[in-house]
């Protein structure tokens, strides 16, 4: 049975909530929950992308935050953890305390991911293929994820221990708010279910510093016209005030947390260290922050870092369609759609 009716009237729910000014999240087509305690906030791992097409590398992505287990090991399970232990290596002297494990004194795993497209984009405008194809292109990498084709896509037959998907699921949904605290917000707002619910955003670094840029959270006539470049802390200035106002609402008042994924090719962990030694602003927020496992197969840390939407719309435009930087359900999507072709 086609998907579509579903996909298009999701869609057509969110934009004209969004011509009404209403911010809204939908599920088009949503699975049963996992079946966890009532007494336990359901896990849930959001990946928010443009998906302009949704990659091997996005699936990964996703792959991983519901198949690592947080507070496992004695290694540094939070961003405040690490940044700790890199100014320590560094002989830094340190007036703050270690930010230990804190969401739960036991391990834990997400129960259940979900796939974000948005119909509004805080930096760039859409292009490329419509809403609705990359619904339906999401719906087929969300269910290569949990067959398992991922990883067979990306030459690994990892196995986890203790990890099953019989009781997981992972769903498309789509929203029409550009920032991270107005989607977290707009999803809260759509759970119905008796127990809270606990969202973890998973991002990269680049886009990390972007979420901790106090110009997407304090914006004026001026600003919007001539562009908002942070000036040297101060902690008294109305962008800071309104900077940690949208933190504390996202972090402290919602409950969302971050999982934050390194990759080849981006910003370095050496960087990010300096970045966040010269951000002050960031300090308070660095525990909610976790951290996403390196992948241990060095072939596989370079495959995923060779590839981009990016590339793959490039690839499509100049080559005969095969690649393989897709699954092969995108790819078929694609090819029967004959998008990003020249």
């Amino acid at each position: 049975m086609s998907l579509r009716p579903a996909f298009r009237q999701a869609l057509e729910r969110v934009l004209k909530a969004q011509r009404e000014g209403i911010s809204l999240f939908d599920l088009p087509c949503p699975t049963l929950r996992p079946s966890v305690s009532n007494d336990q906030p359901l896990r849930l791992a959001v990946l928010d992308s443009s998906f302009n097409p949704p990659t091997l590398a996005h699936g990964y992505l996703l792959w991983q935050g519901l198949t690592t287990v947080f507070g496992a090991t004695n290694t540094a399970t939070t961003l405040g953890d690490w940044w700790h232990l890199q100014r320590t290596d560094l002989t830094q002297p340190s007036t703050e305390p270690v930010v230990t494990f804190h969401d739960s004194e036991k391990p834990f795993r997400i129960d259940q991911g979900l796939l974000l497209l948005s119909s509004i984009n805080a930096d760039k405008n859409l292009t490329g293929a419509s809403l609705l194809q990359r619904l339906e292109m999401m719906n087929h990498l969300a269910g290569d994820i949990t067959s398992n084709r991922l990883m067979t896509c990306l030459g690994s037959d990892h196995q986890v221990e203790g990890h099953s998907w019989k009781d997981k699921a992972v769903n498309v949904g789509i929203t029409n708010c550009a920032k991270f605290v107005d989607k977290l917000g707009a999803i809260q707002n759509y759970n119905s279910a008796d127990r809270s619910l606990q969202v973890y955003f998973i991002m990269g670094v680049d886009t990390l510093v972007r979420f901790f840029n106090p110009q997407y959270y304090y914006s004026t006539t001026s600003t919007k016209s001539t562009g908002f470049v942070p000036g040297p802390f101060q902690p008294s200035s109305p962008e800071e005030v309104a900077f940690r106002r949208e933190m504390d609402r996202f972090f402290k008042q919602s409950g969302g947390r971050l999982l934050l994924a390194f990759r080849d090719g981006m910003l370095t962990k050496e960087q990010l260290a300096t970045y966040i030694s010269g951000n002050p602003r960031t300090h308070p927020y660095l525990q909610y922050v976790y951290l996403l496992p390196d992948p241990t197969e060095p072939d596989l840390r370079s495959k995923l870092a060779n590839i981009s939407s990016t590339k793959v719309r490039c690839h499509f435009a100049h080559a005969n369609g095969e690649n393989d930087m897709v699954s092969p359900g995108v790819q078929q999507y694609m090819l029967e759609h004959r998008l990003y072709q020249g």
